[in-house]
């Protein structure tokens, strides 16, 4: 499991739709005043994204719709269209944001324009001690904390739990736009991590802005229809791992990993392809962070599909190769994921890699839908105690079920629960989390009796997060055949008999 750290806002693969002519506007000293009523909003300027320098804008209507896009080596978009949140990242494959990705992305959009305490804004002040505020958006859960600049009370920083510690953007150098003001500088950090979005200025727009979800890209990728769709699979303590060729060379075996919202390389082989260097940034692993360059400049190919200057994450893949005593390269996920519908068959030695939207089911069975929080696959479980949570799909872990820190402390898992202390780790590094016996666990159509389940207790890293329940891994997903359509955001789980 490869995780960003949470709601970073960036853009790959985005049509620039203004023209960078600079709009003079008056600076006047901002107050904030609730009740105004926004008029819409578009400024442009540079982002440091990733530890790459691109060119920023924002696009906001009256209606509170938004598309914010990072166009450069690493771009990436947010977007709401009125109703659905989404996000593009340089796959260029778009998907549908949900749960708290959907509310911290709006929260961010809405403080970063100016408009969260304007006439009509969706956002909902929870409570208010002083300069001290909790927001959320009206039709949403996720809560963050909002502190205000105690003479203009304009938005000082906002911030949120993230994966490495608090998260956090800072805005200053105000302008005021429309009786509204506006910051000009944000600053956003998680943990190493720090983007800063500076030099915002008013910009003109040459047509009306689309702010729907857009469709798949298709630079950069091609599926070859006479290719055999079955790839060989190697199969070893419940991981999968395939064997890919880059630049039509083969590099020995890859992990694929639905937890992993980025590819992976290992520095070394990235090195003998000479590929580029394009940004260095802190990425969390499930309980812990590192910091890696990211790559750009290589030809990926896997069975039919073709995937040409994606990017990847630099990962020494030492450690995990000697353990499990193979050749080991890097990490296939989202980027090669979402292009397809993967069909894994645990009774198989290959798995199907089909167009999207192609794969047949079985007669009798059903597709079941589902949504992403971040790039990874989610699904809703039930538990002991008649519970149920929010967990994530996750082929990259050999486990049944690992339960994230704060579902542990809030259903008090651990208590009468006979436990053995284990290691748990991943990019990052490893933590001791615990091991026992749950009740049942349901996935699927199956109920599992007595299964053996993690129980976390690490304070940073995906598995400390509190917008998770937790994280299903092989030892639960193997017992299915599997077929998923990232692009149709639907799955099927087969019972293997």
């Amino acid at each position: 499991m490869i995780r960003f750290n949470q709601f970073a806002f960036s853009i790959l693969g985005a049509t620039v739709l203004a023209s960078f002519t600079v709009a003079q506007t008056a600076v006047k000293q901002p107050v904030m005043v609730r009740g105004t009523v926004f008029q819409g909003l578009h400024v442009g300027g540079t982002q440091t994204l990733h530890g790459a320098t691109q060119r920023f804008t924002m696009h906001m209507d009256r209606e509170f719709r938004f598309k914010l896009l990072s166009i450069g080596e690493l771009p990436e978009i947010d977007g709401f269209d009125g109703k659905t949140s989404w996000h593009v990242n340089g796959s260029g494959v778009p998907r549908i944001s949900s749960y708290s990705d959907r509310d911290m992305s709006r929260m961010v959009a809405y403080v970063q324009a100016g408009v969260w305490a304007s006439k009509g804004s969706p956002i909902e002040i929870v409570s208010e001690k002083g300069n001290d505020l909790v927001i959320k958006c009206r039709d949403g859960k996720t809560t963050a904390n909002l502190n205000l600049n105690p003479d203009t009370k304009t938005a000082k920083s906002l911030s949120c739990w993230g994966s490495s510690g608090t998260e956090s953007w800072t805005f200053s150098h105000y302008r005021t736009q429309d009786d509204l003001a506006i910051p000009m500088t944000v600053v956003h950090e998680s943990g190493e991590s720090k983007d800063v979005t500076n030099e915002l200025r008013p910009i003109s727009i040459a047509g009306a802005v689309n702010y729907a979800m857009p469709l798949p890209s298709s630079e950069g990728y091609s599926y070859d229809l006479a290719a055999d769709p079955n790839i060989e699979v190697k199969r070893l303590f419940g991981y999968i791992f395939v064997k890919p060729k880059l630049d039509g060379v083969d590099e020995g075996w890859w992990f694929l990993d639905t937890g992993a919202e980025i590819m992976v390389i290992d520095p070394e082989v990235a090195r003998a392809h000479k590929m580029k260097v394009v940004g260095k940034d802190a990425v969390s692993g499930v309980v812990a962070s590192v910091t890696t360059n990211f790559s750009k400049g290589v030809s990926f190919n896997l069975g039919p599909v073709t995937i040409k200057n994606s990017s990847y994450m630099e990962l020494d893949m030492k450690p995990f190769a000697e353990a499990l005593g193979l050749r080991l390269s890097g990490i296939v996920g989202y980027d090669f994921i979402s292009r397809i519908a993967l069909d894994i068959d645990p009774k198989k030695a290959t798995i199907g890699v089909l167009p999207s939207g192609t794969a047949k089911l079985p007669e009798g069975e059903k597709w079941t839908s589902f949504l992403f929080h971040g790039n990874v696959p989610s699904l809703v479980c039930q538990f002991e105690g008649n519970r149920e949570g929010l967990f994530s799909l996750d082929t990259g872990s050999g486990a049944t079920v690992d339960f994230f820190t704060p579902t542990v402390i809030k259903f008090d898992l651990l208590k009468d629960r006979k436990v053995t202390s284990v290691m748990t780790g991943g990019a990052g590094g490893s933590s001791e989390s615990k091991s026992g016996t749950l009740d049942w666990f349901t996935f699927g159509s199956k109920r599992f009796e007595k299964p053996k389940a993690g129980f976390q207790i690490t304070t940073i890293g995906g598995f400390a997060s509190p917008f998770m329940d937790g994280n299903i891994g092989m030892g639960f997903m193997g017992k299915f055949r599997m077929i998923y359509d990232y692009q149709q955001s639907k799955l099927a789980l087969i019972e293997s008999k």
